[in-house]
């Protein structure tokens, strides 16, 4: 359609309109023109409106239908809420406004669009939120009324319905006043009155019908500001007051009972304790309240008592037994508890509760009667009757831990003479004397015993071998040979013991006391004031292994200790690939002393890791003399005792050693036996990997003695596997041994570790280990051990070829 020059200047004042405008004809509905603002509005270029129907932008078509309805009906369509389309398929909010005109003989639609997206999503939040707030307001089991000045119900929510047994749509617009007992109604006016002339808040209770309720009134607010009404919330407290009430009663029954009551929650933290437990703890309640239980604990109670009390509480039953607590002021007490658990009405354990009645002076009237009937009247020590049940104890003990038990018998040297000479009172004194020191002496763990008489048993469980107990007994013989002051005399009476140990010389307490009687009558004959273990034989070797204790400890003050040096050898080149580092004695008394002897009897006592702190430091000192003396690179292999082994500072130490010397970790290698690997796995494989982080390498001496456990060998962070000698013994003829050396050979290569034969001495042997893959050997067949100076010719001359 051409239009003419003022209708088209029209049109474009039109076009800079902020007001979405577009044109198009009545009869065809054709849009022939849309501004700018139409086109930014809907996301169109103008080439996409102009000479399209206008029905096109309508997102709704109940809206179009309804707008051409209207045109049809009035002409005009004035500020209608539609929804139209944008370019990229969404839709808006718009309000429209249509007017009919003429242009050049043309009847055309003026459109106006305003873009009101944003109001009517606001508009769509509000009624969300009011929604939200309804079905909040219905969620809730209190009642909720909104108050007129003159108590006109305004709202109601679903919980207030329900109180007034009405429906809640008909209830606005009525008197609250209708609807509550006259009783409630007045109390209700003055609140609402107090409300709003004040602007608090007020409560109160009330009963309606059967039913108690709490009730709340606050003021609210117009938007000006002044309270014109009162929101009202009840709450139905019906069963809660019966369950106060019936609580009330409980407590009133619990506060006097005469037993201790607690409760705690599920985790044991205290949250109720009557008036007798008070009493007879002496803590208040406010010092219990939130604590745990434990506070009261004595340590007298046994542990296993509380593991089956727990069991029993974990399982959700009922435990029954005996406490020994501690209360406030130190003192102890026993109780006989009943706990039982408490469920919630879903059968979940909420809280548990202990009913303790106080049976301290029936135990003690118990340990009294027990104290009496086994222990001696006059010294207070066990009798014969405990002792023996002792001895039963540290019998079945020993028997399920592979130990040994030490019974000693004592008697008094001269006691017939004191007690005949100055009287029964001064006997009685000795006695008590000799008791104290023999408790002094011994440790706690150990049982001194009287029978009767001047006789004494002692008994000993925790002990490595009998020449600990010879010490003892030493111990014994001294203590008791120091003068006692009786009358005004000075005395000396002396002891003379006799040893037997379970099982050498009996497995029950009736032949361990007849032995040991036996070995005390012998002792009496050596000489009084001295002991004797029941076996001659066992008592001239408990002896020398003290003795040779004695020398061991003179021999590391002495500097008597020396190191020799067997070298390893690789059977490929026959080049010395390294050296073990082996110990010896050189005793000025006994001469030279077989590590066989003397190292066992070190490992038996604390001598072992002295010992083994020197022979790390010396084979640290001459690899540096070494060096000093242009023999570097020579690899000493150390070996060290699984006590030595376990201690956290042996890493500190091998690195305070190796920097102090100036050795790298390639020239030490740390020897262990198997069985000291496998004593405490997972203790040795943290110590290796330690080890390892420094650099150490580490190897198993005597494989295949001793118990390895191949899922834990596995994880072990070990370099080399020494075979044992045993096997390598004529392995070339022993099918047994050909084949416990492949096997080796074979774990070994497949966790990658490397092997060294020890033991080789003859051809025949090193042509098998040779043909069955040991690369590295050790023994006479190539050298024997060597004190240092030797060992450096050797190195001197391999490497010149002679």
């Amino acid at each position: 359609m051409s239009l003419p020059t003022e209708i088209t200047d029209f049109l474009g004042i039109l076009d800079e309109s902020p007001v979405g405008v577009s044109v198009s004809r009545r009869r065809d509905g054709m849009v022939v023109f849309a501004n700018r603002r139409f086109c930014e509005i809907t996301g169109l270029g103008r080439e996409h409106c102009i000479g399209h129907p206008a029905r096109r932008h309508f997102a709704d078509d109940a809206q179009r239908h309804e707008v051409v309805r209207q045109l049809r009906e009035s002409g005009e369509i004035v500020d209608a809420d539609v929804r139209f389309f944008r370019a990229d398929g969404s839709s808006f909010w718009s309000v429209l406004t249509i007017r009919p005109a003429t242009l050049e003989g043309e009847a055309v639609n003026l459109a106006w669009i305003y873009d009101v997206s944003k109001r009517k999503q606001a508009e769509q939040a509000i009624l969300d939120g009011k929604s939200l707030i309804r079905a909040m307001l219905d969620s809730s089991t209190d009642g909720i009324v909104l108050l007129s000045p003159e108590g006109t119900i305004l709202a109601v929510n679903a919980a207030a319905s329900a109180i007034f047994e009405e429906d809640g749509e008909a209830l606005p617009g009525r008197p609250v006043w209708n609807h509550l007992p006259a009783a409630v109604a007045e109390p209700m006016r003055r609140g609402v009155e107090r409300v709003l002339t004040l602007g608090e808040t007020v409560e109160s209770h009330h009963a309606i019908g059967a039913r108690l309720f709490d009730v709340h009134m606050h003021p609210v607010a117009n938007a000006a500001g002044r309270h014109d009404r009162v929101a009202v919330f009840s709450r139905d407290v019906t069963q809660s007051h019966q369950r106060r009430q019936q609580l009330r009663k409980l407590e009133t029954a619990l506060e006097q009972a005469p037993v201790a009551v607690m409760i705690t929650d599920s985790q044991g933290a205290i949250e109720y304790v009557n008036r007798a437990f008070v009493l007879v703890s002496g803590y208040s309640e406010d010092e219990v309240v939130g604590r745990n239980p434990r506070l009261l604990k004595s340590g007298e109670t046994a542990a296993t008592v509380y593991r089956d009390m727990w069991r029993r509480l974990a399982a959700g039953a009922t435990w029954q037994g005996e406490l020994c607590n501690r209360a406030k002021d130190g003192g102890l007490f026993w109780e006989y508890a009943t706990i039982s658990p408490i469920r919630d009405d879903d059968g979940t354990v909420t809280h548990f509760m202990a009913v303790k009645e106080n049976i301290t002076q029936r135990k003690e009237t118990e340990q009294q009667l027990v104290h009496q009937a086994t222990h001696d009247t006059l010294t207070g020590l066990p009798n014969r009757l405990l002792l023996e049940d002792r001895v039963h104890h540290a019998i079945e003990v020993a028997k399920r831990e592979g130990r040994r038990v030490g019974l000693m018998f004592l008697d008094l040297d001269r006691f017939k003479i004191v007690n005949d000479s100055l009287g029964h009172v001064a006997g009685d004194q000795l006695l008590k004397v000799v008791s104290d020191r023999l408790r002094h002496t011994l440790r706690r763990s150990d049982t001194v015993a009287r029978l009767g008489g001047d006789e004494f048993v002692v008994v000993l469980t925790h002990f490595q071998n009998s020449s600990e107990l010879a010490e003892v007994a030493e111990k014994i013989s001294a203590a008791l040979d120091e003068p006692v002051e009786l009358s005004g005399h000075k005395v000396h009476v002396g002891t003379s013991i006799g040893i037997a140990l379970y099982p050498d010389d009996g497995d029950n307490f009736n032949s361990l006391m007849k032995d040991a009687d036996a070995a005390m009558y012998r002792a009496k004959q050596k000489g009084r004031n001295t002991f004797c273990f029941y076996d001659s034989h066992m008592n001239d070797e408990a002896l020398d292994r003290l003795k040779l204790e004695e020398a061991l400890r003179r021999a590391l003050v002495r500097g008597e200790f020396q190191l020799f040096y067997q070298p390893q050898v690789d059977l490929h080149t026959g080049l010395t690939t390294g050296v073990e580092a082996l110990i010896r004695w050189n005793s000025p008394e006994r001469g030279q002393v077989s590590p066989a002897l003397f190292i066992p009897v070190a490992e038996e006592s604390n001598l072992i890791s002295m010992i083994g702190w020197w022979v790390l430091e010396e084979s640290c000192r001459q690899i540096a003399a070494w060096r000093e003396a242009g023999l570097a690179g020579i690899k000493v292999a150390v070996n060290v005792s699984g006590r030595q082994f376990l201690n956290h500072a042996l890493v500190e130490c091998i690195s305070d050693l190796m920097a102090q010397y100036r050795v790298l970790p390639s020239q030490l290698e740390i020897e262990l036996t198997e069985s000291t690997v496998m004593a405490e796995p997972e203790r040795a494989i943290e110590q290796l990997n330690r080890l390892r982080e420094i650099g150490i390498q580490v190897s198993v001496d005597d494989f295949g003695t001793g118990y390895s456990s191949l899922s834990y060998l596995k994880r072990l962070p070990l370099s080399t596997i020494k075979v044992d000698r045993s096997f390598v013994r004529d392995v070339n003829n022993q099918s047994d041994n050909a084949a416990i050396v492949s096997a080796i050979l074979g774990l070994a290569d497949a966790l990658d570790m490397s092997i060294v034969a020890e033991g080789v001495e003859t051809e025949g042997e090193e042509r098998h280990l040779k043909d069955a893959g040991c690369i590295k050997v050790q023994g006479f067949r190539y050298a024997k051990p060597m004190p240092a100076d030797q060992l450096a010719q050797w190195m001197r001359r391999e490497k010149s070829g002679i």
